[in-house]
């Protein structure tokens, strides 16, 4: 139907007595426009073209505008998490509104609700975005390839990760801290060093102790110790906590 009503309206345009080339098509005694001369079915074409155009640029200005919402969904995550921060290093989280937050961050409670439900989804999306930080790829290298000289990467990276975000891993860990992170850290903790286990023995092998109960005693080790470092002002470089973190768990290679 659409179709149909363009090439009546065009066909208007048109005199169908007149060859597509005359050279002299006249509109009351004056020559017509080229535009006139190119028959329904350009012209006809040329609209669709034009509407397909059009079709285009609003594509272009949808994605424009989805790419600005969310350039201002992570500046408004950025305002507000430093907030929080701010707001932690002064009070437990339960004593802290989204009033708070907001007043600290400069920026409206409206705004706030359009990202998040509550306090607690803001602080999810923090405790998930420094979690997905530490978790990197991990390096498949046999345990020979380690020594206390030369500790595991993942040790160290997880002592300098902690240093570059200070402030954070201090009220995650320290004190009374929030549980949810040092679950979150545990258990990547404990996952790390059974994978690393399973990988470097062979299959169905027995250990005295149950692999997921030393997965967890290693991980339970490491937040100590952690925590230990960051409420001492960090005494020792990462490089040197790995190592001092190899050489509790031992020097046999079945260490994760």
């Amino acid at each position: 139907m659409h179709h149909q009503a363009a090439e009546h309206d065009v066909e208007r345009l048109v005199w169908e007595s007149e060859p597509l080339d005359h050279p002299n098509l006249e509109i009351n005694g004056q020559v017509a426009p080229r535009r006139f001369r190119a028959g329904p079915a350009n012209l006809l074409r040329s609209r669709i073209d034009s509407d397909n155009a059009a079709g285009g640029a609003n594509a272009r200005l949808d994605l424009h505008r989805q790419r600005s919402r969310a350039a201002a969904h992570v500046e408004h995550f950025k305002l507000l998490w430093e907030a929080l921060m701010a707001e932690l290093s002064e009070r437990g989280f339960e004593e802290i509104t989204v009033k708070d937050i907001c007043e600290r961050a400069m920026v409206h409670r409206t705004t706030f609700y359009k990202h998040y439900e509550d306090k607690y989804a803001l602080l999810e999306q923090g405790i998930r975005q420094m979690y997905d930080a530490l978790v990197g790829e991990e390096e498949h290298l046999p345990p020979s390839a380690y020594s206390v000289e030369q500790p595991p990467p993942y040790f160290i990276r997880l002592f300098e990760h902690a240093a570059q975000n200070r402030q954070f891993y201090k009220l995650m860990l320290c004190g009374e801290g929030i549980g949810r992170f040092q679950k979150l850290v545990k258990e990547y903790i404990a996952e790390v060093a059974s994978a690393k286990v399973q990988a470097w023995h062979p299959a169905h092998q027995h250990f005295a102790v149950p692999l997921a109960m030393q997965a967890q005693f290693f991980a339970g080790a490491v937040l100590s110790l952690l925590a230990w470092w960051l409420e001492n002002d960090m005494p020792y470089s990462p490089y040197q906590m790995a190592q001092y973190l190899l050489s509790f768990h031992g020097p046999s290679p079945s260490h994760p």
